[in-house]
């Protein structure tokens, strides 16, 4: 009875371990990537904030993300109701152009932002909102350019501080 034990847990464990080969540590780009083999999404690279209050332009390096589908977010940190008015008020757009430097090939996705919010899933906390963008299918040893574009049609005068953090996310769950 306990050999039979012993080897079903053999048999998860290697399940789990197996179901998850990359771990994370061959990640070479900028923000911080987290590996969960038993959340969906499995992986997420977080950068720094970024400010949503003036113009602004960011490139982010991608190089040796997992072969799984991505997606490119952008989470509106602490969404109050000031804040989501400020936002709608100066028209704050933003272009996400993903660029795969080994082939040259670019996806872009723009938009203003208040229309683009999409209630994030409660796995990654209801009290956020996303803006969705590129998804795609890294090669496993690619190198990729993320590029956000912060554009407003009016000027913010005296705004509330506002922020969103960027986000590469993959995993089971996300595919399209």
């Amino acid at each position: 009875m306990l050999s039979r034990l012993f080897i079903v847990a053999l048999v998860v464990a290697g399940l789990v371990v197996g179901g998850c080969s990359y771990r994370g540590q061959s990640y070479m780009g900028d923000g911080t990537m987290v590996v969960n083999p038993v959340a969906s999404p499995r992986y997420d690279v977080e950068f720094e904030p970024l400010s949503l209050t003036a113009p602004g332009r960011v490139e982010y390096q991608l190089d040796q993300l997992p072969d799984e589908h991505m997606q490119a977010v952008l989470c509106l940190d602490d969404p109050t109701r000031e804040r989501m008015d400020a936002i709608e008020r100066a028209g704050v757009g933003v272009t996400m152009t993903l660029t795969d430097l080994d082939s040259g090939r670019t996806s872009v996705k723009r938009g203003r932002l208040l229309g683009g919010w999409a209630t994030s899933a409660a796995s990654w906390n209801g009290e956020k909102q996303e803006f969705e963008g590129v998804w795609f299918r890294p090669t496993r040893h690619g190198r990729y350019s993320l590029v956000l574009e912060v554009t407003l049609e009016k000027p913010m005068e005296s705004p509330p501080t506002i922020t969103a953090t960027p986000h590469v996310r993959g995993g089971d769950r996300l595919r399209r």
